[in-house]
């Protein structure tokens, strides 16, 4: 399950609230969270707002996100977590 997660952030094309992830696996957001804090941990996943690991550097920050993002956590794939996206 924790790939399946993996691979749709991999397939998704720009930043995906929580509720939207959630809604489109069929998980409630919940247990997604706790998921996404296993893959932060493992990690899969970096905070790509606090100055993750340099495989993270790719995010532009507040610019690449809509409105209200900025505030909340952004995670994004590590080159780990690509690699075993797939």
């Amino acid at each position: 399950m924790l790939r399946r997660v993996l691979r749709a952030l991999a397939d998704v094309k720009g930043p995906v609230s929580l509720p939207e992830l959630a809604a489109h696996l069929c998980l409630d957001e919940a247990i997604l969270t706790a998921m996404l804090d296993d893959l932060v941990r493992l990690g899969y996943l970096c905070d790509a707002l606090k100055g993750g690991p340099a495989a993270c550097v790719e995010c532009r920050g507040c610019a690449g996100c809509p409105p209200g993002v900025g505030d909340r956590r952004v995670l994004q794939l590590s080159a780990a977590g690509k690699r075993a996206a797939g």
